[in-house]
């Protein structure tokens, strides 16, 4: 018998942010539809707490735990279910919401053997279950309750699972947070670009066709009952896009499961689509490295060609992270130390705010994925400290080091998380998420979900549009298991939506679209671009926020795509004489021994020759400087011109001030230099200085 010990806890902030939250059940994730904020005072947590602090700390007798000795190939709520169906008093406190179950059948994923698919096929039927979908060694099958344990006995299925389901990570304000306005107003709009919108649910799509939405969609329902689903996420993701990049052709497609999204990614990579812009993600599907099988198929689609966009997570304050520890030896984790006796804190408290509320805990540790012969278990207490829930899968060499539960409350009030090692060397890693309630214990560092993790994701962390300085306290950080920085960019959320309201559209799912409508006027502008010149263009554009250069709270910093207020029509003759002069602005003097950089787009060469009046930048009152080329060979494509500040010059003024560069000889920017494609289009020229300005961004239009 081992004893562990409780402690209450009575808060001490005046204001706590509590999500209310739309759930999609799922084994490894919960679904954000919405999120808003819901405020108690400090008398209402007394109240709530009072009579819990006059509690003394609670010692807890644990008896061993329903489930643990059927097939191992059953996950553990799957082995509880079949416990409960044939003995419904043992579990009678017991919860598994998540299980789509009638009277006699239940849904279950499962994972066959390599190459063995066929056979696992033919077990499914032979004991009178329904194939519903499947995809590479996965598939979704109804099957009688009776018969799992006889499928989990069949050599060529590997384990069998509840299917994993998606969280939601939950004209609008943040088009001109990016400055994507300029763009369009350059015609930039997204025009044969096509987008692919991944989600949950689509409900009431058609409603908005012409309005919020194109005229018209292509649309591929994965769901199992071929429905645009009912929940609403997708649709306020595609509202986004579509502010941002209107005349783009858009695909939309739903999922229900892990199964579904290997058929709904292969569909987007067989449409041909350019970017694809999703705002779920899972736990527990991987250790957080960028593997798994749902980050493969976003290394596929990058492979395609594809630019994914991911959101982050909203998990930065439902996370913990640490090493194992448990000083009294009784095989329970402690979490922290007390001022009271018993002295240790061996459990992660939460509060479930009204009857019905869903707490959802996945726990994994660091041995190798699939490969992991440490046994550790998961429970859930209630404050009268009954255990309620527990997941106890076996790890004994050849299993993912993973446990979830997933509990409706009877009540509100708190409940205590609990780790405890079943033989295990007691040297893991652990990662904890809770995602519908804040933990007493918090560790944002580490809280990115999957796929937003894959080293082949633009992952995505949000800001509020009206105070675009500051990270969401929910956005999910960096760094992954790999130590590799997330998010990449932050953007806007809390935006205007029709499908949200004027409440906002809060979370990572809403700032994630923001970069995917940025990528397709990217695109647009530079058709020939890879994923990752995509990336690196918004990236290297981005407003740094936080620590200097990149960080794991903002990546890069906010989404911004310099502004394009100005644009110049020349004509493009070759051996013209003519000057093409594009304005700009600078913000203060750049003096002697600064300098005006002036960077060119991969589409524009400079030619081999250039005297030294070839490029001036031009200040008020005359003042000018040239650009004197100190190495023979031809400027190349897509470098930046760096022109000195000699002594006696100086740029700029104390204002805003209109300074000019001058080009002559057109500077290569003549056929056949700039492809067919492009000859009415505007090319951009970022011009920044010694003084650490990034200016208005001027365009170069060339007219054939």
């Amino acid at each position: 018998m081992g004893k562990f010990h409780i402690r209450y806890i009575r808060t001490t902030r005046a204001i706590l942010n509590v999500l209310i939250i739309g759930i999609l059940i799922s084994s490894s994730a919960v679904v954000y539809a919405q999120e808003l904020k819901k405020e108690i005072t400090n008398d209402e947590m007394i109240f709530r707490y009072n009579e819990l602090q006059a509690q003394t700390p609670l010692t807890v007798q644990l008896s061993n735990q329903p489930g643990q000795n059927l097939h191992h190939k059953l996950d553990s709520s799957l082995r509880q279910f079949l416990q409960k169906t044939s003995a419904p008093k043992v579990l009678e406190s017991m919860s598994h919401a998540s299980l789509e179950s009638s009277a006699d059948n239940v849904t279950v994923v499962v994972e066959t053997t390599p190459g063995r698919i066929k056979e696992a096929k033919d077990a499914v039927v032979l004991i009178g279950g329904q194939i519903e979908s499947t995809y590479a060694n996965r598939m979704r099958v109804e099957l009688p309750v009776s018969a799992l344990s006889e499928l989990g006995s069949n050599s060529a299925v590997e384990f069998v699972r509840k299917p994993w389901k998606p969280l939601e990570h939950i004209v609008s304000e943040g088009v001109s947070l990016i400055e994507a306005d300029d763009w369009q107003t350059a015609g930039y709009t997204g025009s044969g670009i096509k987008i692919g919108i991944l989600d949950g649910g689509f409900n009431g799509y058609g409603a908005l066709l012409g309005s919020e939405l194109p005229a018209s969609v292509t649309t591929q329902w994965f769901r199992d009952d071929g429905t645009p689903g009912t929940s609403s996420h997708g649709v306020a993701c595609a509202e986004i896009i579509y502010d941002i990049a209107p005349d783009a052709d858009y695909y939309f497609t739903n999922i229900e499961d892990d199964v579904d999204w290997g058929n709904a990614v292969d569909w987007l990579i067989a449409q041909d689509v350019d970017i694809i812009s999703c705002s779920l993600g899972w736990v527990n599907t991987g250790p957080g490295d960028g593997t798994g099988p749902i980050c493969d198929k976003v290394t596929d689609a990058r492979d395609a060609g594809i630019l994914w966009v991911n959101s982050a997570g909203n998990e930065a304050h439902t996370h913990w992270s640490g090493s194992w520890l448990d000083t009294d030896d009784n095989t329970y984790h402690d979490f922290g130390f007390l001022d009271v006796e018993p002295w240790i804190d061996e459990s992660n408290a939460i509060y479930a705010f009204k009857t019905g509320e869903l707490i959802v805990i996945a726990l994994k540790w660091d041995d190798t994925w699939g490969a992991s012969g440490n046994d550790y278990n998961l429970y859930l207490y209630n404050s009268s400290s009954t255990l309620v829930a527990s997941s106890t899968n076996v790890q004994n060499g050849d299993d993912v080091p993973a446990e979830l539960i997933e509990y409706s409350v009877p009540s509100e009030g708190v409940y205590h998380i609990v780790i405890r090692s079943n033989g295990a060397d007691e040297t893991a890693n652990f990662q904890l998420f809770n995602f519908n309630q804040s933990l007493q214990y918090q560790v944002p560092a580490g809280s990115i979900t999957e796929p937003a993790d894959s080293p082949d994701a633009l992952t995505v962390g949000a800001v509020f549009w009206d105070d675009p300085e500051t990270l969401e306290y929910y956005s999910s950080q960096g760094p992954t298991v790999d130590s590799r920085i997330k998010p990449d960019l932050v953007a806007p959320d809390g935006v205007s939506t029709y499908t949200y309201g004027g409440s906002g559209f809060f979370g990572t799912s809403a700032s994630a679209p923001h970069a995917a409508g940025a990528a397709a006027l990217v695109k647009e502008l530079y058709p020939t671009y890879t994923p990752n010149e995509i990336q690196s263009y918004l990236e290297n554009r981005a407003f740094d926020l936080g620590d200097a250069g990149e960080d794991n709270l903002y990546g890069s910093g906010r989404l911004q795509m310099a502004s394009s207020p100005i644009i110049e029509t020349y004509p493009a003759t070759a051996g013209s004489m003519a000057a093409y002069d594009i304005k700009f602005q600078v913000s203060s003097n750049v003096t002697a021994g600064g300098y005006i950089e002036i960077e060119f787009p991969p589409e524009v060469t400079l030619p081999t020759s250039i005297d030294n009046q070839a490029i001036v930048v031009k200040g008020p009152l005359t003042r000018s400087v040239a650009y004197e080329p100190t190495d023979p060979d031809p400027v190349v494509s897509g470098q930046t011109i760096t022109i000195p500040i000699p002594t006696g010059e100086w740029i700029g003024g104390s204002s805003l001030t209109d300074c000019q560069v001058i080009f002559f000889h057109a500077c290569g920017i003549k056929n056949p230099i700039v492809p067919e494609t492009r000859l009415s289009k505007a090319y951009p020229l970022y011009i920044s200085t010694s003084a650490g300005l990034i200016t208005q961004v001027a365009y170069l239009e060339v007219i054939p």
